[in-house]
């Protein structure tokens, strides 16, 4: 069985091997990829929990990835992966906005208000499509920049369940 051909092949002059060589040889572009696909799995797991409803997934610059309603409350996620080498044997999620506004550096980093759960995907260090919660509000504040997040977080003792996390915060 011959498989269509995807019309991004057509319009981009591509054979897929072709495409996914470019892929594979664009550190920059793969990151991006791979952080789209967490992602997509995230979002098929948001929509397979029954108690979330609404839930749709954002792709716009400067807002988070996810936002779904619990307990007639809207709640925003940002998901990010973990890096793919541990330290002291814990994940790591390393987020950070790719750029920094002119004149504030500070803006580089995220603001706790923007997202209420950070949503860890696992698959880098464990090659399953699994995820990590933590709410926003207790994650570490930036060291230098008051009122942002500290880009470096351990994924340690976050919970499996989302559901844990909004209700904490419900």
């Amino acid at each position: 069985m011959e498989i269509a051909a995807h019309p991004l092949l057509s319009n981009l002059g591509l054979e897929a091997n072709e495409l996914l060589g470019i892929l594979e040889g664009s550190f920059r572009l793969l990151v991006a990829v791979r952080g789209s696909v967490a992602e997509h799995h995230l979002g098929k797991m948001l929509k397979g929990i029954r108690a979330l409803s609404n839930v749709r997934r954002i792709d716009e610059d400067g807002k988070p990835d996810f936002e779904v309603d619990y307990k007639k409350r809207r709640f925003r996620i940002e998901c990010k992966n973990v890096l793919r080498r541990l330290v002291g044997n814990v994940p790591r999620v390393d987020f950070q906005k790719t750029r920094a506004s002119k004149g504030n550096p500070c803006s580089r980093f995220y603001d706790p208000k923007q997202f209420e759960v950070l949503a860890a995907c696992l698959h880098p260090v464990s090659e399953k499509w699994e995820f990590r919660f933590h709410a926003t509000a207790s994650l570490p504040p930036h060291k230098k920049c008051e009122g942002r997040l500290s880009p470096r977080v351990e994924v340690r003792g976050w919970e499996e369940s989302i559901l844990m996390i909004l209700d904490g915060i419900a």
